[in-house]
Parts: structure tokens; sequence; C-alpha cells
């Protein structure tokens, strides 16, 4: 065989190889983009059913998103919001525990932890409010803010600090002072 056929042997073998390899990262590609879209809708249906009332359903929808994404540490807290709303206290613990594995600084995570924790573990609910409080504020999320500094402020009042107490729940009424009529 002469070497031109060679050569446009190879030129061919190398470009089907190459147009079998642009198609399968095109299909996956493609597989990622609907896992993403059938995840972010599966987040939508979820908070549809959970605000609706509908916590078993949330429930249901939430871990099916689990399955697409099993580190995503927002699927994780919505499951843990849910069953918190539907009264299982101990499977809401298990999924906000899995949300902080997965971002640690997950402060709705943390925040709904340290709302479980408030009467059984003062101080960790301190400490909790205490770190959603910088998150939040670092974040721009005046409203998980202010709730957590009300929070932290009604934790240290009754574990005998009045003043800084105080203190903070001013703080939090300041920044958001729907919270008044809200939490009594």
């Amino acid at each position: 065989m002469s070497a031109a056929p060679t050569k446009l042997l190879r030129w061919i073998v190398a470009t089907l190889v190459l147009a079998v390899s642009i198609g399968t990262v095109w299909r996956l590609d493609r597989a990622i983009q609907s896992a993403r879209a059938s995840f972010a809708s599966l987040l939508s249906e979820g908070i549809s059913a959970q605000t609706s009332g509908n916590y078993s359903l949330a429930i249901s929808i939430y871990r099916e998103a689990l399955v697409l994404r099993p580190t995503s540490d927002i699927a994780s807290f919505d499951l843990g919001d849910a069953e918190q709303f539907a009264g299982n206290i101990v499977a809401a613990r298990y999924y906000y525990a899995e949300a902080l594995r997965d971002n640690p600084s997950n402060a709705d995570a943390l925040f709904n932890v340290g709302i479980l924790d408030l009467t059984s573990q003062p101080a960790t609910a301190q400490a909790l409010f205490a770190r959603v409080v910088t998150l939040a504020s670092h974040a721009g999320r005046t409203a998980l803010e202010a709730e957590a500094d009300v929070n932290l402020g009604t934790v240290l009042i009754n574990e005998g600090h009045r003043a800084q107490g105080l203190a903070d729940q001013r703080r939090g009424y300041q920044l958001d002072p729907s919270l008044r009529s809200r939490m009594g």
C-alpha cells in the first residue's frame, strides 16, 4: 500500500473518531442539561407541594431531587424543612445534617437546627443563631438575619443574659419591624 492511501485512511479514521467523540460529548451535555432542568423542576414542584401543605408529596419530590443530585445542600435542606413541617423531627435533623455536610455555611439549615435546639440545647441554639446572623449579614439576607437576631436574643434572655438578649432582639426588630407582629 502506498503512503497516500495510508495517510488518507488514518485521516478518515481520525475524523470518524472525532465525530463520534463530539457526538458523545453533545449527548452527554444534553443529558446533563436535562438532569439540571429536571432537578430544578423537582425543587419547584416540591416547594409548591410544601407551600400548599402537602408535606408527604413534597417529601417524595425532594427525595427524587436528591436521587438526581445526592450532594445538594438545597434539596437536603428542603427535604428537612418538609419533614419538620410534617412533624418528623428526627428525619428533619438528619436532612439538615446532610445539608450542612454538603455546605457547612447553609444559613437556612443552621437556623432550623437552632429552632429545633431552642429549648433542649440552648447553648447550641445560641451558637447557631450567632453564626446565622453573621452569614446572613454577609449575604445581605436581612429577613433571616433579623429572625436569627430575635431568636438569639430570646436564648440569651432565657439563659440569664438579659441586657445582651434585649439588644439582639432590638436589632432584629429594627432590621425587620414586621417580626414584632409575627413573633409576638
